[in-house]
């Protein structure tokens, strides 16, 4: 099994979980913040369990969990894509992907704000679910 900390090109996986009630102000706000400190500062909305439920295994297969939404981010986890679990964002990616248009809007302009454009992929919890299942089946083929 390939983990996602050790790719070919050798860049690390940055995951955001887009699930706090504000935006990190400060560049090296919890760099590595504990399980804890993240479900502490989470939005108490339900729709956030599944994104909470995947973060040990983000880690486990070697991502990287940030509270920090910098150009080192390469992957932002998001509740309720609509029909989608990956895509990749760019400043013309519609709000109607998000199931919480308000939400998506939120995210949407603070991306645009931090200037964040290249490489960056949104993803939903059953992503992380299926690329687990798909290293899994390679590791014991």
């Amino acid at each position: 099994m390939k983990l996602w900390g050790m790719p070919d090109n050798r860049r690390p996986i940055i995951v955001y979980p887009d699930i706090f009630k504000t935006f990190p102000a400060n560049r090296f706000q919890d760099l590595y913040p504990t399980f804890h400190d993240l479900c502490s500062d989470a939005s108490e909305d339900d729709e956030y369990d599944d994104i909470l439920a995947v973060i040990p295994l983000i880690r486990t297969i070697g991502g990287i969990v940030t509270r920090c939404l910098d150009n080192s981010v390469t992957h932002i986890l998001c509740p309720n894509l609509s029909g989608h679990t990956c895509i990749e964002w760019t400043s013309l990616t519609p709000i109607a992907i998000f199931h919480d248009k308000h939400q998506g809007r939120k995210l949407h302009d603070e991306l645009l704000n931090r200037g964040m454009e290249s490489n960056l992929l949104l993803i939903s919890a059953e992503w992380v679910h299926d690329l687990w299942k798909s290293d899994m089946n390679k590791s014991t083929a």
